[in-house]
């Protein structure tokens, strides 16, 4: 009995530490890809700003040539998720990223070139240097926040605002 309680509450301790949004941010060449996986409850109608100002090495946005970027732009899409994006000028910091609807176990992946714009290697963008970009949730008013940490991860608790978790 002792064994089976003990498990279940490390079954349940763990899927408390997972429950919200996963955000993952990989390094590609060309593409860095944004992943934004829903380990909660099904959302609609959210905004989700990733905003990289915080970071180190100054990370920015790389949309055309001859800009602030160092190679290979991209133009940034939605490559999987019922999402859309705010408009980003080449060199600039921080995407709008708003959500129509995201259901449990869904994700959005957001593509994008991103370089550093401090020193040393200015084209591969590691894990380490997305470390403190902070990504947000707001639905109906209500923020939650995290900051990507040195592996570029990062779990945003979704809000607790009214209608936010609806049942699917």
């Amino acid at each position: 009995m002792r064994i089976i309680l003990s498990l279940l509450l490390m079954l349940s301790a763990q899927s408390v530490q997972a429950f919200g949004l996963q955000v993952w941010f990989f390094d590609g060449n060309p593409k860095d890809r944004l992943i934004i996986r829903n380990a909660g409850c099904p959302i609609w109608d959210a905004t989700i700003v990733l905003d990289m100002r915080p970071t180190q090495n100054g990370i920015l946005f790389d949309t055309v040539r001859g800009g602030p970027g160092i190679r290979d732009p991209l133009d940034i899409t939605v490559d999987q998720g019922d999402a859309t994006l705010g408009p980003v000028a080449d060199g600039d910091q921080v995407l709008h990223i708003f959500v129509n609807h995201l259901r449990d176990a869904d994700q959005i992946t957001i593509a994008m070139d991103v370089d550093d714009s401090g020193i040393g290697d200015q084209v591969v963008v590691t894990g380490s240097e997305m470390q403190g970009a902070i990504v947000s949730i707001t639905i109906e008013g209500e923020t939650t926040q995290t900051t990507l940490d040195h592996a570029s991860r990062g779990l945003l608790q979704i809000p607790a605002a009214a209608q936010a978790c609806l049942t699917s």
